[in-house]
């Protein structure tokens, strides 16, 4: 993405389908030489501008492609099911 470079991807995936949708690339059903033949060209010959790539390409950033893991990390809490029917450690061991 960064190097705004087109893409062969194997279809079934959320970023093949990303890259294909934007047209910055083409995907081939996995095992289907035939099918990677005809997408090597088709990138090769007809490339998409460089430029398109940027708007993708900062939607996977470690800033951007981060954010949910660290919502999540920063927002934990403890699991409701784990204090039910426990002893504290101090009624334990009393």
């Amino acid at each position: 993405l960064w190097a705004g470079l087109p893409m062969v991807l194997t279809e079934g995936d959320v970023l093949a389908e990303e890259i294909a949708n934007a047209g910055l690339g083409v995907t081939v059903p996995a095992g289907d030489d035939r099918a990677l033949e005809d997408a090597l060209e088709r990138v090769l010959v007809s490339p998409p501008p460089p430029e398109r790539f940027a708007a993708v390409a900062q939607r996977h950033t470690w800033d951007h492609a981060a954010q949910p893991l660290l919502k999540f990390c920063t927002s934990l809490t403890r699991a409701p099911d784990l204090s039910v029917g426990r002893l504290s450690p101090e009624a334990a061991a009393g």
